[in-house]
């Protein structure tokens, strides 16, 4: 676009659509901005909640990050003066293989660097990740890799090999098998939520306007350069003009709208692939699983759980699962009379001695926590560009699928293109690999 457009309506008080705002306004955008939010407070996927322990604090969404595979996210922090905790834990694998042998550390760690360096050359990266891994590796270790990086998205069939390479990478608890140890990890020490807020207070004295409670019904062409935005607010039905429209909502939500009109109906690829998540989080009185030798640790099992982290000094135990294991974990931990303490102690395979109480319980389903469009590659756009002023921000976008860093890095290259700025768009797998 060859000038800044007047005024710029953003669709989403996450982190995203906070940085399309912010990153204008710090580009020197003096146009007015608007950001709308569906629900009364923001956050989207970043949702932290108090414990009952002073300074347990725990986070039913987004709750750590590399310093250096999401710089970003790490500066972003930095700049806003948040306070982190290093998340650091030594990971134990309970992991029965064929014929019920358990897994050493050793031969996981092969897997992984194998994985790594033969799909990274796998001529046709158009194979999905898994197809891939069995043909390299055969079902049963394939089956064994998936377990031990407790993601159950590795099995998707529509997840490319670039998404698959980017979990293993990406995630602590394979990345100390690649690189020795889980270290350079941290945690928001008063949740990934308090990010959100801070910027949401930056945002609001830099003159953008944020408007809670507004769901977008429409959206509709006035002519070449403005759109009509009609929304279902408190005070009733309400219509606004802008000359640019940034969804920074999940790429479902902005789906539902588009859809709805001839002219924006079929906008977004018909490929997305959503994947649900589970998160829950236990506190306890006591650290009761020293009891059994286990300190500070991730384990990680065959179970619905998958990896359950579990912190000595907070007396807190918490897992975050994806897919079908999502889905039959909540299911579990929500039916009647059913004890959340009885379901960890099915994962780690020791019982809740009597003088431990489970004091805290939360537990939190995302039906579409993590998108991605199978289609995309580590060199694609990290945005999708309906028309000149119809824009998609999202870390769907990005082989960052899933992260808040992904988000970040849509949300940059979106406030570059409304300033006309020339993007340079990185190979993003190895930029952070």
């Amino acid at each position: 676009m060859s000038q800044a457009p007047q005024s710029v309506c953003i669709i989403g008080c996450g982190i995203a659509g906070f940085s399309v705002a912010v990153n204008l306004r710090s580009h020197g955008f003096r146009g007015p901005i608007t950001i709308f939010e569906k629900n009364g407070s923001p956050g989207g996927r970043l949702l932290s909640r108090q414990g009952r322990a002073a300074g347990n604090m725990f986070d039913l969404g987004a709750g750590r990050f590399s310093a250096r595979r999401h710089p970003e996210v790490r500066d972003l922090c930095s700049m806003l003066s948040l306070e982190l905790e290093p998340f650091r834990y030594k990971v134990h694998y309970k992991i029965e293989g064929e014929h019920g042998v358990r897994s050493d550390r050793t031969s996981l760690r092969s897997l992984v660097k194998e994985t790594t360096e033969i799909l990274s050359n796998e001529p046709n990266q158009n194979l999905c990740f898994g197809v891939a891994c069995k043909k390299a590796f055969g079902e049963d270790t394939f089956e064994r890799l998936r377990t031990i990086s407790g993601y159950d998205t590795l099995g998707h069939p529509a997840l490319p090999i670039s998404g698959g390479l980017a979990i293993l990478l990406h995630h602590p608890e394979t990345e100390c098998l690649v690189d020795g140890k889980m270290d350079g990890w941290y945690r928001v020490k008063n949740g990934f939520q308090s990010l959100v807020h801070r910027i949401e207070a930056l945002a609001s004295g830099m003159d953008i306007t944020i408007k809670y409670d507004h769901v977008i019904r429409d959206m509709t062409n006035v002519d070449e350069s403005t759109i009509e935005v009609s929304f279902d607010a408190p005070t009733g039905p309400e219509c606004k003009t802008f000359h640019t429209v940034v969804f920074a909502c999940p790429p479902r939500d902005a789906d539902k709208v588009l859809s709805r009109s001839r002219h924006w109906g079929n906008r977004l690829p018909r490929s997305l692939v959503e994947v649900p998540v589970t998160k829950a989080f236990f506190e306890f009185n006591r650290p009761w699983w020293n009891d059994y030798g286990i300190r500070n640790a991730c384990v990680i099992s065959n179970s619905p759980a998958r990896k359950v982290y579990l912190s000595d000094e907070k007396s807190l135990a918490w897992f975050m699962c994806d897919g079908a294991s999502a889905l039959e974990s909540y299911h579990r931990l929500t039916l009647p009379l059913f004890s959340p303490a009885h379901f960890l102690e099915l994962h780690l395979g020791s019982s809740l001695p009597g003088d431990a109480t489970l004091l805290n319980f939360d537990v939190k389903f995302w039906k579409s926590a993590v998108s991605f469009y199978p289609e995309n590659t580590d060199s694609s756009t990290p945005f999708l560009k309906l028309s000149d002023n119809v824009l998609l921000c999202s870390d769907a976008c990005t082989d960052l699928m899933g992260w808040v860093e992904g988000s970040l890095v849509s949300a940059r290259a979106v406030s570059d293109y409304i300033c006309g700025n020339q993007v340079v768009f990185p190979d993003l797998l190895r930029a952070v690999g």
